[in-house]
C-alpha cells in the first residue's frame, strides 16, 4: 500500500539505525544527504472535501426532526463516495500492474464501506430507535467539544 501511497514521493536516503534526511534545490535535485538521529517530517493539514448536499454538522445532525431527514442530509455523503470511488477506479487504469492490484483492492474495500454506509443510514431512516440513539450520539460529541444544540 506504501509503494501506492507514495508513488510519486522520492526517496533519496534511508537510514539503519538512524535516521536519513536530505535537501532539494531548485529543479527537484538532491544535493546534500545525511544522518540525524531525531527524524524529522512535514504533515500537511488535511482538509475534508465538500460534498454537495451533504449535511455533516454534529450539531445539526444531534437535532434532526426525522428519519426522512436524515436520510436527505447523508443520502448524498454516500453519492459522493460512490463518485469518488468511481473516479479512483478510472485512475486506478493508468498504473502499473502491482499498484493496480493494490488499488482495486483498495477500491473493492471502500465499496463496501460505501454499502456499509448506505446500510446504516437505511437503519436510520427506517428505526426510530436508532435515530434517538444516532441523535445522542452527536449532541454528545457536540457537548464534549463544548459547543451548544440548538433546540
Amino acid at each position: 500500500m506504501a509503494n501506492l501511497h507514495y508513488a510519486d514521493t522520492p526517496e533519496y536516503a534511508t537510514g539503519h539505525g538512524v535516521s536519513a534526511d536530505w535537501e532539494i534545490v531548485a529543479g527537484g535535485a538532491c544535493r546534500r544527504v545525511r544522518t540525524i538521529w531525531f527524524p524529522r517530517a512535514e504533515v500537511e493539514k488535511i482538509e475534508t472535501a465538500e460534498i454537495q448536499g451533504a449535511e455533516l454538522s454534529m450539531e445539526t445532525l444531534g437535532g434532526t426532526a426525522d428519519e426522512a431527514a436524515v436520510e436527505r442530509m447523508l443520502g448524498p455523503l454516500v453519492t459522493g463516495y460512490r463518485a469518488w470511488i468511481a473516479a479512483q477506479r478510472a485512475a486506478a487504469q493508468r498504473l502499473d500492474e502491482d499498484r493496480r492490484k493494490t488499488a482495486e483492492q483498495l477500491l473493492r474495500q471502500a465499496g463496501l464501506a460505501a454499502d456499509r454506509m448506505e446500510r446504516g443510514i437505511a437503519i436510520l431512516g427506517s428505526d426510530e430507535d436508532v435515530l434517538d440513539a444516532f441523535r445522542m450520539a452527536n449532541r454528545a460529541v457536540v457537548r464534549a467539544l463544548g459547543t451548544r444544540i440548538r433546540d
